[in-house]
């Protein structure tokens, strides 16, 4: 007779795989073999939400064979609410003082510290051949409640810091790094909540801090930035506007921390880049194009944001990115600098902001000259005060915050590509491409949107108000041979020839960048070219972003919690 301890755990694992959740529960006394193989099919155990107060229970669920579940981990820093009783007779600040700013970095950097502590007991109980081998550990942005008292410490400019991270242990386990918004934040509400957290953006040097700390490293995922730019969406309310004012110079000084620290990023293993900093993508497409934009690059001579993502690409085998970027995120400037080479990339997608980093603008209007006139010069007069100022004063209390969406400003008109600016970055990309021997696809293309009601003018035009898609993509597609996908929106599918998609609606290049483009993948492969173009006559022909949205959810995953 035949016992069921007998039964070899493959077909107890087997058994269990054609059970529902709930009569999985039901086998875990049947024996210890049932309760293995009851655990492993339920996928019980693989996601856990790390807390300060729940760290024991996290290290007795995981700290022996249940460790092998495990396959995400969360973690969801808060700060304390601001509405704690103050001394009689004072009334709360509508900013963060000095010394509140420091105490959200020691707040922060305790509660990252807590985490790794934990992370670092589980390993220090479990051998490295324990652990899965594809762990994910996702590091929510911090949010605060509204205060009740004021909304203007919803929207905080200052970045969040981690301190010393050199002190922070080493964890061998995590594969995979994620850094995002979480939802429910405040961005573009009709109403500023307070029961709705509001997030705190953190510096980007955050990428190489704790990537320094994951050696086995296969990939950095991090969806963020969308808050930066939600000042520039324009609503008939000054109150609403006044709230949701965001200071330029912590993002500046952002980007320009991350360029001085991503070089240190060691990771041998780390392969895969998918880098969003316009997260989420509808506070871009609602920005007034009417506005004065942030030069970003100054007191730098060019953008050394892009410069520094270039650098960090280089062994990456797929490489994924959304913000906004210049020339040098694909050829640099300077001649000293060592050549470029990507010996590893086999997909690349970019998709760049209609803005450069100066305030430029890779876009222009519908029959507006081309121009490189840069943004304004970010002064002390752009980071936040650290007191309550007299504007400040006037709103407190308006509680006319409330935005309605038809009150919202439609100037998002720029779609005609401003060659003086458009020209050198498509230049920089087909070189690089020169220096990317394994590459299969590549696309770049930038985010448009048509909505220009409040600009009148040939966009009041019964051809306009005919026009179809108004979530627009502008760019360029290639596929070695054999490497065609129909699911990307690519007319045809795998074709023994080089691939190119021109998505440019009636714009041309220059017969010179026309040949670089051209030549993309020709000294790899030695095969012919087969282009697409749209033959159409004006600029009303551009594409739908969806085939080049495509891309990204074909080669990149869209699940990150």
């Amino acid at each position: 007779m035949i016992l069921i301890d007998d039964l070899p755990q493959e077909l107890i694992d087997n058994i269990s795989s054609f059970l529902s959740v709930s009569d999985l529960s039901k086998t875990l006394t049947i024996s210890p073999k049932f309760q293995i193989a009851a655990e492993s099919c339920s996928r019980g155990f693989e996601k856990f939400t790390i807390t300060e107060a729940n760290a024991d229970k996290f290290l007795s669920t995981y700290g022996g064979r249940r460790v092998r579940y495990l396959r995400r981990i969360r973690f969801m820093p808060m700060f304390p609410s601001l509405d704690t009783p103050l001394p009689e007779g004072t009334s709360p600040p509508c900013r963060d003082s000095a010394s509140a700013i420091v105490h959200a970095d020691e707040h922060f950097t305790s509660q990252i510290q807590t985490l790794f502590g934990i992370l670092d007991s589980l390993q220090s109980k479990m051998k490295d051949s324990d652990f899965g081998d594809s762990i994910r550990l996702t590091i929510y942005t911090p949010r605060r409640l509204a205060p009740h008292y004021c909304l203007h410490r919803t929207y905080v400019s200052w970045r969040v810091h981690l301190l010393a991270p050199e002190t922070l242990p080493t964890v061998k386990f995590i594969r995979t790094l994620v850094i995002k918004n979480g939802r429910h934040s405040n961005l573009l509400d009709s109403d500023i909540d307070q029961e709705k957290p509001s997030l705190r953006s953190l510096d980007l040097r955050i990428l190489k801090d704790l990537g320094s700390k994951l050696p086995a490293l296969q990939k950095i995922i991090c969806k963020v930035g969308a808050e930066d730019w939600v000042s520039y969406v324009k609503w008939e309310a000054h109150t609403a506007n006044h709230y949701r004012h965001i200071f330029e110079g912590p993002q500046r000084d952002s980007r320009h921390s991350f360029a001085n620290a991503a070089s240190q990023i060691q990771c041998k293993d780390l392969r895969d880049l998918d880098l969003d900093f316009m997260s989420p993508i509808h506070v871009i497409d609602w920005t007034d194009q009417r506005i004065a934009m942030p030069d970003l690059v100054t007191p730098a001579l060019h953008d050394p944001f892009s410069t520094a993502l270039r650098v960090l690409s280089y062994p990456i085998r797929r490489l994924n990115l959304r913000g906004v970027f210049d020339d040098t995120l694909f050829w640099p400037r300077d001649t000293s600098e060592v050549m470029p080479h990507w010996p590893n990339l086999e997909i690349l997608h970019v998709a760049f902001h209609p803005v450069s980093p100066t305030g430029a603008w890779y876009f222009r209007g519908v029959h507006e000259p081309d121009s490189v006139e840069g943004g304004f010069e970010i002064t002390p007069a752009h980071y936040p005060p650290y007191e309550t100022s007299p504007e400040d004063e006037e709103v407190d209390g308006d509680d006319d915050n409330y935005i309605e969406w038809d009150q919202i400003s439609e100037a998002q008109y720029r779609v005609v590509p401003n060659d003086e600016l458009i020209e050198p970055f498509l230049t920089a990309f087909a070189r690089a491409t020169d220096a990317m021997p394994s590459l299969k696809v590549a696309a770049v293309w930038s985010i448009l949107q048509l909505m220009a009601s409040d600009m009148g003018g040939v966009y009041a035009t019964e051809d306009y108000k005919n026009f179809g898609s108004r979530k627009l993509g502008w760019g360029v597609v290639y596929s070695a041979p054999g490497f065609g996908d129909s699911r990307c929106g690519l007319e045809v599918q795998q074709s023994a020839n080089r691939q190119l998609w021109w998505k440019v609606a009636n714009w041309r290049p220059t017969p010179r960048l026309k040949e670089l483009i051209q030549g993309i993948g020709e000294t790899e492969h030695k095969s012919d070219l087969k282009e697409y173009w749209n033959e159409a006559a004006d600029w009303q022909s551009l594409d739908d972003r969806r085939s080049f949205e495509d891309i990204t959810e074909s080669y990149f995953s869209r699940t990150v919690a």
